[in-house]
């Protein structure tokens, strides 16, 4: 689940993250919104037709990471709390 400051935190940087999304994932973000309330865990991210959250990117080795934490490994963006954001509604 996504707490109050991280909402607002996912808003400033989702300008940014946008480049590192697949098509699929922008156009279900711009479907749903950054995230969404759902009645069993509150506000969290959405995902796409596979599951998989909607933030999530595939890297060279094929594995599976939340976008913005590559972001923040490169330095592009900086959130101050990560843990909640890593969590998507299944």
């Amino acid at each position: 689940p996504l707490g109050d400051g991280e909402l607002s935190e996912l808003n400033e940087a989702f300008k940014e993250v946008l480049p590192y999304l697949s098509k699929e994932s922008v156009k279900e973000l711009e479907r749903q919104g950054n995230y969404i309330y759902d009645n069993e865990f509150g506000w969290v991210t959405p995902t796409v037709s596979s599951g998989m959250c909607a933030y999530g990117i595939t890297d060279a080795k094929g594995m599976v990471k939340y976008s913005a934490v590559m972001m923040m490994e490169s330095r592009v963006i900086s959130l101050t709390k990560m843990d909640g954001l890593m969590i998507c509604s299944l």
